[in-house]
């Protein structure tokens, strides 16, 4: 009965105009968008974060810097003072040699800071690179958001793994067997797509996604891979 009701409303692969896949991908234009500002405004307020981090630490190492300046002067005067005043040339030099081992211990301060201060800077780097890759990374996270509607209306789900990985799983495919699977795995390096697996494995998956790259159109990539295991499909039946 479940069958007989599947085969009167599911899309069959033949009859499904990629065209729609378009539309869909055109509808959810906006989704997409606030998804890849959601993500920039994020990267944005870490990077500001690590910018006052940094402007914090280097405030700290210029009033380290005074410090060591005011008790090397100290140093000097005390030694001054007991040279002039015999009397209390013991004091003297008692608070002239707490001044030089005050003095003594911060260059290794100073070291430990500027250590920090160049972490901060590379991470603050760090960030702005993860910035300017941002907007294709989310354009990857937000697809994963419309995956509830290409699996009602196209079979087509998304599942989004670790480090961030995005395996895009198709029905519909198989005019003789609609519920077979057609998948493909992708993530980002940097801002620049890479395939991680495609089942079953089609030739022309390299040379799509290439020109993916190279337009940075994602919905065309996964149109153009759809009609791939279709033609797959159908050549597999020929086979037979």
């Amino acid at each position: 009965h479940t069958a007989g009701m599947y085969n009167r409303h599911a899309p069959r692969a033949s009859a499904i105009d990629t065209r729609d896949l378009q539309r869909e991908l055109e509808e959810y234009r906006d989704v997409i968008d606030a998804w890849v500002d959601e993500n920039a405004q994020r990267a944005r307020r870490l990077r500001d974060a690590h910018e006052r981090e940094l402007h914090n630490l280097e405030r700290e190492y210029e009033q380290l810097i005074a410090r060591e300046r005011e008790l090397s002067a100290r140093a000097a005067e005390n030694q001054a003072d007991a040279e002039r005043y015999e009397m209390e040339a013991e004091q003297a030099r008692e608070e002239t040699q707490a001044a030089r081992e005050l003095a003594d211990g911060l260059p290794e301060q100073l070291a430990a800071l500027r250590a920090r201060v160049d972490d901060e800077r590379r991470m603050l780097n760090a960030m702005r690179d993860k910035t300017n890759g941002a907007s294709a990374l989310a354009k990857l996270d937000a697809l994963k958001h419309a995956s509830k509607m290409y699996a009602d209306r196209l079979g087509l789900r998304f599942e989004y793994g670790a480090e961030e990985k995005l395996r895009l799983v198709f029905k519909f495919i198989d005019e003789f067997a609609p519920e077979r699977e057609f998948s493909f795995g992708v993530r980002l390096d940097g801002a620049t797509y890479e395939i991680v697996e495609c089942e079953p494995e089609l030739d022309v998956i390299d040379a799509l996604l290439r020109e993916c790259n190279r337009t940075n159109d994602f919905g065309k990539f996964v149109r153009d891979v759809r009609k791939a295991f279709q033609a797959h499909a159908a050549a597999s039946r020929g086979r037979r």
